[in-house]
């Protein structure tokens, strides 16, 4: 009897021995309890797209999914992989179950319970960029109720210029904008039946805006005051530079306030092309145009002009008919105005100075000879001078 208790006890030590050198995760049975995730889903939104995935831990996998109860917003369906998906076509909240499955032997099975909210969907999917004081006039729209519908800004601000009308249930975004930006803000649209809403978030750029866009500035003549302009619109303060190309000789760019300016007196004929540019000080937004600026070559009309030749005492000893014909080229010295009367031929000389014509008549032919120098008013068309004879002034008839 003594032997057999000494072996039980033997027996019993040596059993607690292999439960203390045994880990405790040996010792567990089966797989982990089943579960699935997440435990919200994301909200829908009426007439758009939707696509969500619902997954499970535990068990042994691959898993399967099925809806168990409830129903999923008109529109989605579940896949046997657990992707929620489709498009919703009426705003608000459906819940239901969802049940996984794994592939153990006997299966375990878990559950889940979700209430999906589908919310109005809230129209047009984006605003179109514009520039400063363009109009613009985008109309809003929602999906998902019966409508009609109330729209408002719940989130940042509309720009300067722009706000809501509505007319006949329909309801669009309309103004001038007038300063440059980019806005951000959202529009919630209201189904005045049901209740529900639907919020959508927007970013509208509004551009600083350069007047005139590109084109032809004013054309300029050779000595003549010039005076063109161009402009920023959308900000309070704003810089101007030329970054290509180059203003005509003899014009410069300035700023006045707000408003660029070019000025001078054109010193010679040229077309010139050039790039500007504004920017605003506030906002470092930028504008670019390109313009043209064409000088014209300065001439007498065509047609007869007349040369008076007048002592010192102011009386007239005689009348020269002059015709002139213009040339192509004026920069420089430049031949080809003729002087024309009965008997005597010549050919003016003449350049280009800011504000005045010089010019000589050599010695005619046929003549004794006589040299012309005097000095044009370009603005007035009238020039005058000394001979042997006096003073003579020339101007149109």
């Amino acid at each position: 009897m003594e032997r057999l208790l000494d072996r039980s006890r033997a027996l019993a030590v040596a059993a607690v021995a292999i439960c203390l050198l045994v880990p405790a995760t040996a010792l567990a049975a089966g797989p982990k309890p089943l579960k699935i995730k997440p435990a919200a889903l994301k909200q829908a939104t009426a007439s758009l797209h939707y696509s969500a995935t619902v997954s499970a831990t535990g068990g042994t996998g691959p898993y399967s999914f099925t809806l168990n109860s409830g129903s999923l917003p008109e529109g989605l369906g579940l896949s046997p992989e657990g992707v929620i998906s489709g498009i919703p076509g009426t705003a608000g909240s459906s819940t239901f179950t969802v049940e996984a499955t794994d592939s153990s032997t006997p299966a375990q099975t878990a559950t889940a319970t979700y209430t999906l909210p589908v919310q109005l969907g809230v129209g047009p999917k984006s605003l179109r960029s514009t520039r400063a004081f363009d109009s613009i006039f985008d109309q809003l729209s929602a999906a998902g109720g019966p409508g009609p519908f109330a729209y408002s800004v719940v989130s940042g601000e509309l720009p300067e210029g722009i706000s809501f009308f509505s007319e006949g249930g329909s309801t669009w975004l309309e103004g001038l904008p007038y300063r440059d930006g980019i806005y951000q803000f959202s529009i919630q649209a209201r189904d005045e039946t049901t209740g529900l809403t639907g919020v959508h978030a927007y970013r509208f750029k509004v551009a600083l805006a350069i007047e005139p866009p590109s084109g032809g500035l004013p054309e300029g003549t050779v000595g003549k005051s010039y005076l063109a302009g161009f402009s920023g619109e959308g900000a309070s303060s704003v810089s101007y530079a030329i970054i290509e190309g180059e203003l005509p000789e003899g014009l410069e760019l300035s700023q006045d306030e707000n408003v660029a300016q070019i000025t001078g007196t054109p010193a010679k004929a040229e077309t010139r092309k050039f790039t500007a540019q504004v920017t605003d000080n506030e906002t470092g937004m930028t504008a670019k145009a390109k313009y043209t600026i064409v000088i014209a070559p300065f001439a007498f009309p065509k047609g007869s002009d007349r040369l008076e030749e007048k002592d010192e005492s102011g009386e007239l000893l005689a009348t020269h008919g002059l015709f002139f014909q213009a040339t192509k080229e004026h920069a420089g010295v430049t031949t080809g105005v003729i002087f024309t009367e009965p008997g005597i031929t010549g050919t003016w000389r003449y350049t280009f100075a800011t504000g005045h014509l010089v010019f000589t008549w050599p010695q005619s032919e046929g003549t004794g000879g006589s040299t012309y120098d005097g000095t044009c008013d370009l603005v007035a068309k009238e020039c005058s001078g000394t001979d042997q004879h006096g003073t003579f002034v020339l101007k149109p008839f």
